[in-house]
Parts: structure tokens; sequence; C-alpha cells
């Protein structure tokens, strides 16, 4: 029956970010070749990156303070999966920068909706260590599904066809929340309030988090670019290596979720000090096999980012808190990536990439080593029941 309990609470409350993450795999892995196909500099590339973080940073953030006050949690999903499938549908027909950012616009606030009001509604119903390993399991298989079928469509037919089949899943997440009851927390409080319940050292791993994105986003938003033009694999061979990744993360999200219990501060800073690992790898990569080798290894680092900083943060704030619990890890994720594409466009376009990708794996390991250190001198905060 327990079995059966998780099943039923990963496939319920767990498509929105099944779907999220397919459109992530989909759209936003082949986005940016797609756009420099069509004649848009590193910078454009980072801009369409950097105006979709802007807008879904601070609208995850409110997502989640709005899911602890609804009634109805579920419609506040549905609705921003319908934006996103409208947002997606525009994107296969739009080959400008303006009009294309302004479409990115409405995409962030539609897929804002997911990760906070899914991940509180799994941990609430499983529990927090089985919620979070169950919510990374979904972001693995979609991102997945999203880069191979995404792959697999450009080869055959088109990037066109890439991104509708990123509008029917989100479609069919929008059905499913439409007719799923999500727990409800009816908290009074207002975001303010809510953030003062933070402790000092879940500030520590919300900001080695930000200070890891801002790193690695210069890479992570061009991976295709590099992997395709850059190191020379076909896109059959890019498509296979994207999309080891988020299969590996599959894989070890459920294992690490039972591991890190009582030492997520551990394991978290070394999976940030690992991901320079990745990128040496990257900088040698001149063969499918070393590309998938390197992706194996960030899957195996980002299952346990994710997993061991969000039971991190969701166990030591109250539960009458969770879906603005459950937003802050993706605040923080998404805030590195405003700051590093940023950043990161303006060194790519003087420099080039593989100069950006120097500058990650020399600074990766100190923020890894500073967040524990910080982490551990403020870690005086009990965890809650």
């Amino acid at each position: 029956m327990r079995q059966q309990s998780i099943v039923r609470g990963t496939i319920l409350y767990g498509l929105p970010v099944f779907a999220y993450m397919y459109t992530v795999g989909s759209v936003g892995f082949w986005l940016p070749l797609y756009v420099r196909i069509h004649g848009f500099s590193y910078l454009e590339v980072q801009l369409l990156a950097t105006v979709y973080f802007l807008v879904i940073t601070p609208s995850t953030l409110l997502v989640g303070k709005l899911g602890d006050r609804s009634e109805h949690p579920n419609r506040i999903v549905a609705a921003g999966m319908i934006l996103n499938a409208l947002a997606v549908v525009l994107m296969a027909h739009i080959t400008e920068s303006i009009p294309l950012m302004g479409v990115r616009v409405i995409q962030a606030i539609g897929l804002s909706t997911s990760f906070p009001i899914a991940l509180g509604a799994l941990s609430l119903y499983l529990g927090v260590s089985r919620g979070v390993g169950s919510n990374a399991f979904m972001m693995a298989t979609g991102m997945a599904a999203g880069s191979i079928i995404g792959g697999v469509l450009i080869e055959l037919a088109g990037f066109e066809w890439m991104f509708y089949s990123a509008v029917i899943i989100s479609l069919l997440a929008a059905l499913l929340s439409l007719a799923t009851d999500f727990p409800k927390v009816k908290t009074g409080t207002g975001l303010i309030e809510s953030l003062k319940k933070v402790p000092a050292s879940v500030w520590v791993v919300l900001v080695g988090l930000l200070l890891r994105n801002t790193l690695a986003t210069g890479v992570y938003s061009i991976l295709a670019i590099l992997f395709n033009q850059i190191l020379g694999l076909s896109l059959l061979e890019t498509a296979i290596a994207l999309a080891v990744n988020p299969i590996v993360q599959a894989m070890a999200s459920l294992y690490v979720a039972d591991k890190v219990k009582h030492r997520e501060l551990h394991f978290y800073s070394i999976a940030i000090a690992s991901t320079s690992l990745v990128f040496i790898l990257y900088y040698y990569t001149r063969s499918i096999e070393l590309a998938i080798i390197a992706q194996i290894l960030q899957g195996v680092t980002f299952a346990v980012i994710n997993v061991a900083g969000n039971v991190y943060i969701i166990s030591r704030i109250p539960e009458t808190e969770r879906y603005t619990a459950s937003s802050l890890f993706n605040f923080a994720f998404n805030l590195g990536w405003v700051v590093g594409t940023v950043i990161a466009g303006l060194v790519m376009n003087a420099y080039g990439p593989i100069q950006w990708l120097k500058i990650a794996i020399i600074l990766l390991p100190i923020v890894g080593l500073a967040t524990f250190i910080a982490g551990k001198k403020l870690e005086g905060t009990s965890r809650v029941p």
C-alpha cells in the first residue's frame, strides 16, 4: 500500500513538474541552438534566458505564498500550464529577438506556478524526504523525455514539432491538475512574515546555490551550442548527451533522498564543488563518449544538490509555510541564472564561451567549501518535525 501511495502521489502532484522539465529539456535545451541558427548573437541568446529568469524568479516566490493561502492550489498550477502552452506555440513561429523575449515573459509566468505547489504537495503527502525525492524524479524524467523526444523530433520533423510536443504535455498537466485536489495549508501570514521564519543556515544554503548557478549558468544555457557547434557533435549525438544527465538524475534522486538524511549540508557542499569536475570534462570533450561521462557526473551532482538542498530547506521551516518553503530553492536557483546570464553573456561575447568555462572551474570548489563552513557555523536552528 505504501508503494502505491508513493506512485499515486508522484503522478498526481508531480505531473506539473514533469511538464515544466519537459519544456526545459525540449524548448529550454534547444532554444539557444534554434535562435543561433536564425542569426542571434551570444549576447541575445543570454538575454533570452535573462528575461525568462528575471520574471520567473520573483514569480516563483509569490506563487509559493499564494499556494499557502489558496483554497485551490491546483487551479494556480493549471492556469500556469495553459500559459506555458500558449507561449511555446508562439515560439514555434517567432524568429525575431524582441517578440521572442516577450513570449519568454509569458512562459516564465506560466512555469513559475509548477515547482512550489507540486513540491509542496508532494512533501505534504509523502513526507519531506520522500516528497523531495519524488519531485526530483519527476524533474529528471521530464527533462530526459524532453531532450530525447525534442532531439528526435528536430532531426525527423524540424524544430516546430519539438515545440508542439511541449504544448501537448503542458495541456495534459493542466487537465490533470484541475481534476486533482492539492493539500491546503491556509496560512494567514504574509510573504515577509514567512521569510522571517527562515533560519540563517538555510539562507547560507540558498546563497551557495545562487553562487553555484551564477557560475554554471553560462555553460548550461549554451550546452546544445557547446556540444554541437563548438565541440562538433552531431544533432543526434548532442540529443543523446543532453538526455544522459536527466536520466542519471532520475535514477539517483530517490536513492539520494534516503541517504542524505541529517547530512544534507555535507552532501550539498561536496556536490557544488564537484560541478567543477563536470566542467573540466566539458573542456576536454571531443567525442560523444567523453560528453556522456561528463553528463553522468553532472546528473549525479545535481541530483544531490537538488535533493539535499530541498530537504535541508523544507525540514527547517514550519509546515504552515510549506508552499513558500518549497519555492525557496527554485528562487535561489533562478536568481543565480539571472546574475549568471548577464555576466556570462558579456564575457562570452567578448572572449568566447571557453573562457567562462575556465572561470567556473576555478571558483566552484571555493563556493562549495565556503557554503559548508558558513552553514556549519550557523546550524543552531533545530529541525521542524
